[in-house]
């Protein structure tokens, strides 16, 4: 997605140590020890887990956002399909979702940031279901 990447006219983020020496991304490691990570040049990436998502909430806590919306958290599989996309030739673990969800509780437990969940057919239960149409 070289010529994607080149495009984009805003911040892109990421964890993935093959963009680390990228010009237009700015690269965190990744932080296996902490639910929320605010250690300098780092990202909670839990226990080895490719939790995308869950990072993503760490990076908008650092960032100093109060309200985070999440949107197309289905944290199951929907018509057969594990992502809206194809792109990953893999299946996810049998286990994948549920050791998700120990990382979302966790930090819902952890952090004083509302975290509202767009997606009321979501699995995901530890944080407030809203219909986006009610809060934008």
């Amino acid at each position: 997605h070289r010529e994607d990447i080149e495009k984009w006219p805003g911040r892109i983020v990421s964890c993935s140590k093959a963009t680390q020496h990228h010009k237009k991304i700015e690269y965190y490691q990744r932080c296996k020890k902490h639910m929320i990570c605010f250690e300098p040049g780092k990202l909670a990436f839990p226990s080895g887990m490719a939790n995308s998502g869950a990072t993503a909430i760490n990076l908008a806590i650092r960032e100093g956002f109060d309200n985070i919306v999440l949107l197309g958290f289905d944290m199951k599989t929907v018509n057969g399909k594990h992502h809206y996309h194809d792109y990953y030739k893999k299946q996810p673990r049998d286990d994948a979702y549920s050791r998700f969800m120990l990382h979302f509780e966790a930090i819902a437990k952890e952090t004083d940031v509302t975290i509202l969940n767009a997606n009321p057919d979501s699995a995901l239960n530890c944080f407030k279901k809203v219909e986006l149409k009610d809060i934008l």
